[in-house]
């Protein structure tokens, strides 16, 4: 997806110069595809990003020491992701997991990318 198209989803994007967000997200992004039930990310994992969905959905969700898991929240394209968001600014491990409701893509952007 270009810049523009990721602006329009997620308008805080809008806020940075064009002249910077273009190269941040040519060198730090990658657009991934997934289909529905895969795990996107998991529980006690470091992250390797934060996930801009394209398409589709995901379910947030956290695991119990008995093996039941809470459902926290679902995001579509536009919606931010708390648990990603607390774990590449935080620098710690996922405190969550992450499944695809449907297949979708999502633009993973590194965390290189966002300290940029």
């Amino acid at each position: 997806m270009s810049p523009k198209g990721l602006v329009t989803l997620y308008s805080d994007l809008a806020s940075l110069p064009a002249e910077d967000l273009e190269p941040v997200l040519a060198c730090h992004s990658q657009s991934v595809s997934a289909p529905s039930g895969a795990m996107l990310f998991d529980q006690g994992n470091p992250c390797r990003g934060f996930p801009m969905l394209l398409t589709g959905s995901v379910r947030v969700a956290r695991g119990s020491p008995v093996g039941r898991l809470l459902a926290l929240y679902r995001r579509a394209p536009g919606d931010l992701c708390g648990v990603s968001l607390a774990c590449v600014f935080g620098g710690a491990p996922l405190t969550a997991r992450g499944q695809a409701l449907e297949a979708h893509e999502p633009s993973l952007l590194s965390p290189e990318g966002l300290n940029h």
